[in-house]
């Protein structure tokens, strides 16, 4: 305290204001406004951040009424706001007295002089001192205004006018009286001066209070009605009456039972039940616990379809779908094997890679026809965010399930087919990285308790077929490589897009454009001419286009009444 007193300059700016006092030690944050207060800032900010700080009971603005005991303040902060205000942050550093006023214009200096904090305490003060935090510990148990943890930690300061000023500037004391106790310097007669006026202050709080606890505030209609539904509510609970409430909660009891739960997530979803039936609607938690209950209970915890085995009418349907792919209709086929024999999946998961138009996708949804399972397709491509793995917390305002609960959830089944598209364009940011979520869902040793921050219990996904697919095996993170079978699709040669084209590809585009029932062939050598200047790709899919660029064409042609039929050759492809 010598130390910040010794280095207080003479002369000072002024802040003075009629309706604040500062004491030593104090933090206290204050947003000026007026021209005059501002200059003073700016010159204390200039010249080591000190100010005189005065109460100025003068309404009139001419400095008559400032009391000539303040507080020499140091500005610790200050923030020019949008407004032209100036929020400052200050902090007491002495007492002071004001000898002389040196400067009026544009801005109040004086000379002051640093009244030094009495050292020496006797016996009495030490009793002020204890009184005074007895009295503090009761305006606390009237009031939540004051903070318990402040009240300990006082009994831990060693000087005691350190003391009485941190309890004054805190207290909600009168103007004068914070004004007085700042002038007392001796510290018997602040303390005895203190300890009136908060035994003062608890005597006006247990008034109040005792006036608020009789006084019966008058009902209005909207209170009134309240009341009476309250009243209703509890007859029809003694008359075994329901109301909405109380049949929603009797329906979720209802679809508890009916559904079959695993014991582990009944037993939750009684929980949250309970949780609702104590709830009032209004609630925001009352949707909150609805949203999660209609979650865990429609689930498809044990729902599966029944899977077709038949080994031989499995390989006719992907035979039928898909010409070539010999090796992933091979690997099916052996999976489907082990599923007969074993009564369930088996082995790691299976990732075709290969380019684009290769029929990676369309396997998939051929897999889930032939073994009538249900197929869900997700892409992967340009996801940043984990939660669109593994979901958001409940905690968070809109939270939801991830888009594997979410997609297992709207199929109905636990079983389905689930196709991971572009798993190799997947990213990463500041949300999480999803290759790393993606490993428990891929792993056959841990997808059978997968767990979703949003439902928050474990999944069973062992019985899911996940198949992946990627053009390219690079940008796969190797631990994700590593829990998947690689399958490679490879480019298409001349006479395999011809076949696909004549099988499948001028069917569908004939069907799509209208041309169901004309006439119309496309010969070798028009497919040859599209393959060998128009297309240039390892699969299918631009191929498919210029098929079907060609019919539309065609259809134009019956649009205005063309009969046909059309023969297409290789040397009318260009026209």
């Amino acid at each position: 305290m010598e130390e910040n007193n010794s280095r207080i300059p003479r002369t000072l700016p002024v802040l003075h204001l009629s309706s604040m006092v500062m004491f030593p030690y104090l933090l206290m944050p204050l947003v000026v406004t007026d021209e005059e207060s501002k200059l003073v800032i700016d010159h204390a900010l200039a010249n080591d951040k000190l100010m005189a700080f005065f109460l100025d009971l003068d309404t009139g603005g001419d400095g008559d009424q400032i009391k000539k005991i303040g507080t020499a303040v140091t500005i610790l902060r200050m923030l020019r706001n949008q407004d032209g205000s100036i929020s400052l942050l200050l902090q007491g550093t002495s007492r002071i007295r004001m000898q002389k006023i040196s400067q009026k214009e544009p801005f109040m200096m004086v000379d002051v002089q640093v009244i030094p904090e009495p050292l020496s305490e006797d016996s009495e003060v030490q009793a002020y001192r204890t009184i005074a935090l007895e009295l503090l510990e009761k305006i606390s148990q009237e009031s939540s205004v004051l903070n318990k943890e402040m009240i300990s930690g006082l009994s831990n300061i060693k000087q005691s006018g350190r003391v009485a000023d941190i309890i004054a500037g805190n207290i909600d004391l009168q103007i004068h009286d914070r004004q007085k106790i700042l002038e007392l310097v001796d510290l018997n007669q602040r303390y005895k001066y203190l300890n009136n006026c908060l035994a003062e202050l608890i005597r006006q709080m247990r008034l109040e209070n005792h006036i608020r606890s009789n006084i019966q505030l008058e009902m209005n209609e909207d209170q009134r009605r309240y009341y009476l539904r309250e009243q209703l509510d509890a007859i029809r609970r003694e008359l075994g009456e329901t109301d909405e409430v109380s049949k929603e909660i009797l329906n979720w009891q209802q679809r508890i039972e009916k559904n079959d739960l695993p014991e582990y997530v009944k037993d939750v979803a009684v929980e949250e039940l309970q949780r609702l039936s104590v709830m009032q609607p209004a609630s925001s938690e009352y949707g909150v616990i609805r949203n999660y209950l209609d979650w865990i209970v429609n689930l498809p915890w044990k729902k599966h379809s029944k899977d077709r085995l038949d080994l031989r009418k499995i390989e006719r349907i992907l035979e039928q779908d898909h010409y070539g792919l010999e090796k992933p209709k091979e690997r099916i086929l052996e999976f489907i094997a082990v599923k007969k024999l074993k009564g369930q999946l088996g082995g790691p998961i299976l990732c075709f890679v290969g380019p684009p138009g290769t029929g990676k996708t369309s396997i998939g949804r051929s897999v889930a026809n032939a073994l009538n399972r249900k197929f869900i397709r997700m892409s992967l491509g340009g996801i940043h965010d984990e939660a669109e793995i593994r979901g958001h917390r409940r905690t968070y305002i809109g939270a939801m399930p991830g888009k594997i609960i979410t997609e297992i959830k709207r199929q109905g089944t636990a079983n389905p087919v689930f196709m991971l598209d572009e798993i190799d364009k997947l990213g990463r940011d500041f949300r999480g990285d999803p290759a790393s979520a993606l490993l428990e869902v891929l792993d056959p040793e841990q997808n059978n308790s997968f767990v979703d921050n949003y439902i928050n219990l474990p999944y069973d996904l062992s019985e899911v077929m996940f198949i992946t697919t990627a053009n390219s095996l690079d940008t796969i993170p190797p631990p994700l490589r590593d829990r998947m079978e690689i399958i490679e699709f490879s480019s298409y040669l001349e006479f395999d897009k011809i076949a696909i084209a004549r099988k499948y590809l001028i069917p569908k585009e004939k069907e799509i454009n209208g041309l169901k029932d004309i006439s119309v062939t496309l010969l070798k050598s028009a497919l040859q001419e599209l393959i060998h200047h128009y297309v240039r790709e390892a699969g299918v899919r631009n191929l498919e286009r210029r098929i079907g660029s060609i019919f539309r064409k065609i259809a134009r042609e019956v649009a205005y009444g063309a009969k046909g039929p059309w023969r297409i050759k290789g040397k009318d492809i260009q026209t």
